[in-house]
């Protein structure tokens, strides 16, 4: 499956793994997706993950495209991610891909 999203000031709350098995994402336009390393991660309640202290958040920038692992791929830790806010008055342009 592809798609194509324009997101306003929308942001995933919170950190969490994607299902399935692979998604390649690429960020056309405003802030790219953040993410921490999965030894900074403590899984928490509803599939969310809590940074531990003084965890280091990455992010991808406009331009990158990036594939990453879902919960479902075997012998792979998941990614662990978040959506970012735009910008106030701006927007998001992602374009999506999922393996299942």
């Amino acid at each position: 499956a592809h798609r194509h999203a324009q997101l306003g000031n929308n942001k995933v709350a919170g950190y969490h793994a994607d299902g399935g098995k692979w998604r390649l994402l690429g960020c056309y336009e405003g802030a790219g997706t953040g993410w921490i390393k999965n030894e900074d991660a403590i899984e928490g309640s509803d599939d969310r993950y809590v940074p531990r202290q003084g965890a280091q958040e990455y992010a991808f920038q406009q331009g990158d495209i990036w594939l990453h692992a879902g919960k479902d791929v075997p012998d792979c830790d998941p990614f662990i991610h978040k959506g970012r806010g735009a910008a106030n008055g701006q927007f998001r342009i992602m374009s999506t891909s999922y393996y299942m």
